[in-house]
């Protein structure tokens, strides 16, 4: 079994890339190398090159708070807190409902993949909804 490895796929005459353009059994060579690092072969004129397909990063989780009557999305929390000179435990009581507000923010929703799950009453976001 030959060694295939990406860096080598696109430079002319390495050992990968004469696997995957001129062997004879460069359709297998192709296909076992895509199983094995994803991403997709483009013919280019006499060959083919091989491009990596890097997932688009979707945060899982954010936060929506109000602070000056403007929407504050939050996706690192902890992160956001440290920056911002918040304590991250008076923030969670603000999104558990056990506190009304801190330093200004008021808890209006959670977003999971882009959809708001948790309604509060509030009447800007009631509209936006």
């Amino acid at each position: 079994m030959k060694r295939l490895l990406p860096e080598e796929v696109n430079k002319r005459n390495s050992i990968t890339w004469t696997a995957c353009n001129d062997d004879s059994r460069s359709a297998f060579w192709r296909s076992t190398f895509k199983n094995q690092y994803g991403g997709e072969f483009f013919k280019e004129g006499r060959g083919w090159v091989w491009k990596e397909n890097k997932p688009v990063e979707i945060p899982r989780r954010c936060w929506v708070f109000m602070l000056n009557n403007e929407e504050v999305k939050i996706t690192n929390f902890s992160e956001y807190c440290a920056n911002n000179s918040l304590q991250r435990s008076a923030m969670y009581e603000v999104m558990q409902g056990k506190r009304k507000q801190y330093k200004g923010y008021t808890f209006l929703a959670e977003e999971i993949h882009g959809l708001r799950v948790i309604k509060t009453g509030h009447d800007k976001l009631d509209k936006d909804i």
